[in-house]
């Protein structure tokens, strides 16, 4: 649109302001999308306040004489979800540290009762 076409339907160069039609308000929804700026920079960069055009939005129901595409489907490839074992962790799962420098290995079925009873052996009860 012209900078004259913008005095039709925002200001009037003289601070006041003129009323949309429905088509009006219509065709600036339909340019805002088609120009993918959000609607606060489509408004300032058109020079009217970015309320107008929410609040037409909302009264027309976001209906625009342009259709919404269609939703599509897109092809989906389903991954092995088993992670891949490196040899270290076929052998333990973690390591634990203890406070006086000894470590512990622990495989991926360990009991933590059995577990806490070995480290109070080890470190001689200090937690």
């Amino acid at each position: 649109m012209s900078k004259g076409k913008l005095d039709e339907i925002g200001a009037d160069g003289r601070g006041r302001r003129t009323r949309w039609t429905a088509a009006v308000a219509r065709t600036m929804l339909e340019e805002c999308a088609a120009s993918g700026e959000s609607i606060a920079a489509f408004a300032k960069r058109r020079g009217f306040d970015p309320q107008r055009l929410r609040l037409w939005k909302q009264r027309l129901g976001n209906k625009s004489s342009t259709p919404a595409p269609a939703a599509e489907f897109l092809p989906v490839r389903v991954a092995d979800t088993k992670p891949k074992e490196t040899p270290r962790a076929r052998i333990s799962e973690f390591e634990v540290v203890l406070a006086k420098g000894r470590t512990i290995r622990i495989g991926k079925d360990f009991d933590s009762h059995s577990l806490c009873r070995l480290v109070e052996a080890l470190e001689g009860g200090a937690r």
